[in-house]
């Protein structure tokens, strides 16, 4: 499953941080977040947060197409115009609840002020689609 996803910064002054996160997940990156979001259940706890270097974080903004009629093969273009716009980041994690996921870093050289984040998406989405676009 190919996900293409809006990133938002803590700092609103910050100018040149990444705006779009790509990741490519597996059956195997499925199924564990499904784990992540079981085990967060069964402890009664609110987040669980595990490092991830699956995804790519990029400078270079998408912009939303008027009609998606190949999500997969839209995000395989963007992706492609997005060559030599990737950000370096540190601490890359993957943070799942009981019911959604997002990814979360920090621009290399940068402190928590300047966090990084993509939406929360739900869990049965993995269930229903082959391509997540959400810019």
């Amino acid at each position: 499953m190919k996900l293409l996803l809006d990133v938002s910064c803590a700092n609103d002054m910050a100018d040149d941080v990444p705006c779009t996160f790509y990741a490519e997940l597996t059956d195997a990156d499925i199924a564990r977040i499904k784990t992540l979001a079981a085990a967060v259940k069964q402890v009664d706890a609110y987040e669980i947060k595990e490092f991830d270097y699956s995804g790519s974080w990029y400078n270079a903004c998408c912009a939303l197409p008027a009609i998606k009629d190949d999500p997969d093969q839209f995000i395989t273009d963007e992706v492609s115009g997005l060559e030599g716009a990737e950000c370096r980041v540190e601490v890359p994690m993957l943070c799942v609840t009981q019911d959604k996921f997002k990814f979360i870093s920090v621009p290399k050289h940068c402190g928590d002020n300047f966090s990084l984040s993509t939406r929360h998406i739900d869990i049965a989405e993995l269930d229903t689609s082959t391509a997540i676009i959400s810019l």
